[in-house]
């Protein structure tokens, strides 16, 4: 995912495609693809490697993989479409989303999209901490 950010930031370095992308969801999605998923993995994948360590318990490793292929779904279907989006012309600054821009009229259906899969995101994580609060842990094996 932190590729995707670095592609899709060689378009805003070219002055003639920066001209049409800067100031809309374009730069959002690509700011977002660099800076969440990366920081979100690690941290997701220092969590499920040090945790037996300095607990001794096992975590459940379905419900750890369960955890990364959901999160990595719903993490492109939040920043994905903001390329959709932003390339159709839709400014970041609206107080309305874009609802002015007739333009904008066939990719505003995406910013419910994202917002579905924000709330996807929210409740899927809830498998980490079930995984930590309800689940019985077992002893590491070494």
């Amino acid at each position: 995912m932190f590729g995707i950010g670095g592609l899709t930031g060689l378009p805003l370095g070219l002055a003639s495609a920066d001209i049409h992308l800067h100031d809309t969801y374009y730069v959002i999605g690509h700011f977002h693809y660099v800076v969440a998923p990366g920081t979100l993995f690690a941290l997701f994948a220092g969590i499920y490697y040090w945790f037996p360590k300095v607990s001794g318990k096992q975590l459940n490793e379905f419900l750890g993989k369960l955890h990364f292929w959901g999160s990595l779904v719903f993490m492109n279907g939040i920043f994905l479409p903001m390329f959709i989006v932003g390339m159709a012309g839709v400014s970041r600054r609206l107080y309305d989303g874009g609802t002015s821009y007739l333009h904008a009229q066939n990719v505003l259906v995406l910013n419910k999209t994202m917002s579905a899969f924000g709330v996807g995101l929210g409740g899927h994580s809830t498998h980490l901490h079930r995984e930590f609060l309800l689940d019985p842990v077992r002893p590491a094996g070494r």
